[in-house]
């Protein structure tokens, strides 16, 4: 018997029918210990504020405190309290108009850094600005919306309905937040593989609010870096509010011990690794 190791850090995305009977060999059950050197970041807007979470813990809060617009310039005030080091660029700070288009930042790779355990903050400058949106795009997502702020005359408040869904992982269970608030929880429970390389991951959601998962972003990756999906025709499961669902996906060719859920392109909800 193999047992799931949690793990955290990186990026990706499942399929249908089985004949039933088939796995028999081997059976994988889902452990908490995290795999060695990968990490999962996640980050939840609670109003104003963005917490920052590294493998299930708080890193960082992060908070626009105030905007100033003088002359068609811009200037928007960013408070960081770090518990663990962070960085970040100003560039990754878009302000757009009530258009959508973008004020570029006067430095947009003028990096910004808080020391552990401390609390600063930075003033990052626009050449342009007026009514509309500011939005943090970290580093490592590219274009997963970590925190959302409206401006609206010269102040700066939460608009936290614009930001992604945050998903945190707390070793083997990852919770998924919308507008800050817990809305369901996905566990892996069991694996089984036999002697076809043919495979069932078998999860379990708990919805406090209607939830839907699609078997699309769930990968079991293989051997050699490729992503399998379930087999054809898996359909997305829809969890109903206050209940709870096992919720098996069937997979072929699978030569590896590892699996991920990527919700989105650039967004890593939770890693999973066989020991």
């Amino acid at each position: 018997m193999k047992k799931i190791a949690t793990a955290t850090a990186a990026t990706l995305v499942l399929g249908g029918s089985m004949a039933a009977g088939v796995l028999t060999s081997t059976t994988a059950q889902a452990d908490s210990r995290p795999a060695k050197g990968v990490h999962q970041t996640g980050y939840v807007q609670r109003g104003s504020t963005v917490t920052v979470y590294r493998d299930g813990k708080v890193a960082a809060k992060i908070t626009a405190e105030s905007v100033a617009q003088v002359g068609g310039r811009g200037r928007l005030k960013v408070k960081v309290q770090a518990k663990k080091a962070v960085s970040f660029t100003a560039g990754q700070f878009l302000w757009e108009d009530t258009t959508g288009a973008d004020y570029e930042t006067s430095n947009p790779r003028k990096t910004y850094r808080a020391k552990a355990n401390s609390t600063r903050t930075f003033a990052i400058s626009y050449d342009q600005a007026g009514d509309g949106e500011v939005i943090w795009l970290p580093a490592d997502t590219e274009d997963y919306r970590a925190g959302a702020w409206k401006v609206d005359g010269g102040r700066v408040r939460a608009d936290a309905k614009v930001a992604d869904p945050g998903y945190v992982q707390r070793r083997d269970t990852v919770t998924v937040y919308r507008r800050g608030k817990a809305v369901a929880t996905v566990t892996p429970l069991v694996t089984e593989v036999n002697e076809k390389n043919e495979g069932v991951l078998t999860l379990t959601v708990k919805a406090v609010r209607a939830f839907r998962l699609d078997p699309d972003s769930i990968i079991w990756e293989s051997a050699d870096g490729g992503d399998n999906q379930p087999v054809a025709g898996t359909k997305a499961v829809t969890v109903k509010a206050g209940t709870k669902k096992e919720i098996n996906l069937k997979y072929t060719n699978v030569d590896s011990q590892h699996f991920f859920w990527a919700p989105g392109e650039q967004t890593l909800a939770g890693i999973w690794d066989f020991s």
